[in-house]
């Protein structure tokens, strides 16, 4: 891979799943398994789901998070005196819809660090991630060619980097701003 920048450090290593028999010598990969809820919602209509951090600003003693919400792919804020969360962390926590905050979802509660979801590193600064890609879309009718990864949803390639068949590649991804919106893009075909 080319970096523009230095590679300062890997984010957590995503682990292959293992393969288990059961008593009927069935094998049960992770592909296979009942799949358990991704959010769920309580009875005031707040939810629980996984996010990343993508970016961490201090002010004083007050840590603000910036994070991807992996389960239905938008962004959020987690603004917290207590935590201290490093840009590439995992975890799940309970998040609520604000109509008008800054961010449209807020991560009201930490609940714990979980197994990384995907491989990447931090370059310069930001992020990048590598993610299995589906479902490409020419231009045709927009700006820019699409492609959708699991725990991303739409990535833009604005850089026109992918050919029309890369359906089940791998690519690095990043979030970047591209107009007055900030969006992942396509960084890299691997």
């Amino acid at each position: 891979m080319k970096y523009c920048a230095e590679v300062k450090e890997k984010v957590n290593e995503v682990a292959t799943p293992s393969l288990t028999s059961t008593a009927n010598n069935v094998i049960v990969g992770a592909g296979f398994a009942p799949a358990a809820p991704s959010s769920s919602s309580n009875r005031d209509g707040k939810k629980i789901m996984n996010a990343f951090v993508h970016s961490v600003m201090k002010k004083g003693d007050l840590n603000t998070h910036f994070l991807w919400i992996c389960d239905n792919h938008q962004n959020s804020i987690f603004t917290s005196k207590v935590h201290n969360l490093a840009v590439g962390h995992f975890f799940e926590g309970i998040f609520e819809e604000k109509m008008n905050a800054k961010s449209k979802w807020q991560c009201v509660k930490y609940v714990k660090g979980i197994n990384a979801l995907l491989e990447g590193s931090v370059v310069g600064n930001k992020i990048q991630l590598k993610t299995k890609i589906s479902r490409y879309h020419g231009s045709e009718g927009r700006e820019f060619p699409t492609v959708y990864a699991e725990h991303f949803g739409t990535i833009i390639d604005n850089k026109k980097k992918l050919p029309e068949n890369c359906d089940g590649r791998f690519i690095t991804t990043q979030l970047c701003k591209v107009g007055s919106d900030f969006e992942w893009v396509v960084i890299e075909l691997i």
